[in-house]
């Protein structure tokens, strides 16, 4: 990858690593989830943290994975995303809060 990643430029290049895939299909699918992915991560503006807890809950998915269990995630990661979830939404409760309270005292 490129040294000078920016918001721009980080998407192809992470599609690029895909570039050398044998799989067609393979190829095809991941150079469109990370298209989506980005595009998510843009559209929320998520926030370095919220961004590595995903990263981080993939890597836990994929380390679950087998092919018997490939359509289910085990309940241990779906109770994560929502503490992880539940987390987040608090973060922001606050965050507003204390924006309003900063608008209500000016």
């Amino acid at each position: 990858m490129s040294g000078n990643l920016t918001e721009e430029t980080i998407t192809e290049e992470v599609q690029r690593t895909f570039d050398t895939s044998t799989d067609e299909r393979f190829r095809q699918l991941f150079v469109s989830l990370v298209q989506h992915l980005h595009d998510f991560a843009r559209e929320w503006r998520l926030t370095g943290d919220e961004w590595f807890a995903a990263i981080d809950l993939a890597k836990h998915a994929r380390s679950g994975w087998t092919p018997k269990r490939s359509m289910a995630p085990p309940a241990a990661i779906v109770a994560r995303v929502r503490k992880r979830n539940a987390t987040f939404a608090a973060q922001r409760r606050g965050a507003v809060e204390l924006a309003a309270a900063r608008l209500a005292a000016s």
